[in-house]
């Protein structure tokens, strides 16, 4: 069912290029995220995950939550809360550049509820870490872009590409670069 034929709601992040309560608050991004629950009669709890890139320039955050579609009831936001998180770190300072690719097994391991991915490039390469479950399918895109030669840290929550948290078990992650394969496994433990 689409989205507006289910009970569902928005929740709306907002950036500014300022700070405080004046005039237009500078807002200069806002997406709707859906969040789409079941139809309940009674009182329960659904717990959401949202990840967002923060904008360049962003200097404050306002969050709004509002009815989709057909939606009819009463929806209580409680305990929002919001966490910086760092998935890619810049590149360690060294006196040199690596001389091979390689992928680091990641730390710790097992983990819960977070990770360290490491990584090296001895030249500039297209770069994809993704992360897969044991039955072959993708569980998060951590990195798709070009990266200059370094070493880089990739932080992983246990979260999916729509901000769930996984659950436990076993999963892969594979780096390609370049010519550069490997994967390697990793353990979640809740």
């Amino acid at each position: 069912a689409a989205v507006g034929d289910q009970w569902s709601v928005a929740i709306t992040p907002i950036f500014h290029n300022t700070i405080g309560n004046n005039a237009g608050w500078g807002e200069f991004w806002a997406s709707d995220i859906p969040l789409v629950f079941p139809k309940s009669t009674s009182f329960d709890w659904t717990q959401f995950y949202v990840d967002v890139t923060v904008p360049e320039g962003s200097k404050s955050l306002s969050v709004r939550l509002h009815p989709l579609g057909r939606f009819s009831g009463t929806v209580y936001m409680d305990g929002l809360e919001i966490k910086k998180v760092n998935e890619v770190t810049d590149i360690n300072e060294q006196s040199a550049l690596p001389s091979e690719y390689s992928l680091q097994q990641n730390y710790p391991n097992p983990f819960n509820p977070t990770t360290v991915i490491n990584y090296s490039l001895p030249v500039s390469s297209n770069v994809t870490l993704k992360i897969y479950d044991m039955l072959g399918r993708e569980v998060r895109s951590l990195v798709n872009t070009q990266q200059n030669a370094g070493t880089y840290n990739i932080y992983w929550a246990g979260t999916n590409n729509y901000g769930t948290h996984v659950s436990s078990g076993t999963y892969i992650y594979v780096i390609r670069a370049g010519d550069f394969y490997q994967a390697k496994k990793m353990v979640l433990i809740k």
